[in-house]
């Protein structure tokens, strides 16, 4: 073999490795685009079910309050106002979380800010989910204690199975969205 033939050999192979590190890099790019339209898909989902919550919260509440509250069971107005603020403040609090979800566009950013955002948005939604707790009992049981004291045993017992019945829908959907923001952040991670 001449030295010319090796050469040749060398370099063709060095073109070659050089474009293997090119095609391994371009891979790398390809992977952590496809983990973002996945982690963008999860965001679009949690915007979604958290606009929902939003409009329930903005619509229901304050109108469940005085139709059957004030209207059907003559409840205090002070109850029925207590009643629709927890809708408007829960409410308020969900376009928030919306906004916070939304404000980023995983696919443009970094790898790591867009780790950073999805580790930022699942601590808020713990946060909500112990402020909403904590709201919820200060307005469910004044709302209990007017249920019991109007001596209608049906209603007390219907604001118990609602409430209990909430509670777990409620904790089976936070999972649920808890489950699928961790999704998210490991599709980031990965």
């Amino acid at each position: 073999m001449s030295d010319n033939n090796l050469d040749e050999i060398r370099r063709e192979w060095q073109a070659l490795s050089a474009d293997v590190s090119k095609l391994a890099e371009a891979n790398k790019m390809l992977v952590a685009k496809l983990a973002a339209e996945k982690a963008t898909s999860k965001q679009q989902i949690l915007r979604r079910q958290y606009t929902i919550f939003a409009v329930i919260s903005f619509l229901v509440l304050p109108v469940l309050a005085f139709v059957a509250l004030y209207g059907y069971l003559d409840a205090p107005l002070w109850l029925c106002l207590l009643y629709a603020a927890g809708g408007i403040v829960f409410g308020a609090l969900d376009v928030w979380f919306v906004s916070m979800i939304g404000s980023v566009d995983y696919i443009d950013l970094p790898t790591s800010e867009a780790v950073a955002h999805a580790s930022r948005m699942i601590l808020w939604q713990a946060r909500l989910r112990a402020v909403g707790i904590a709201a919820a009992a200060v307005i469910i049981l004044p709302l209990l204690w007017f249920m019991y004291r109007i001596d209608q045993p049906g209603v007390l017992v219907g604001g118990i199975a609602g409430l209990v019945i909430g509670g777990v829908l409620g904790t089976l959907k936070y999972r649920s969205l808890r489950r699928t923001a961790r999704r998210m952040l490991a599709d980031l991670e990965s």
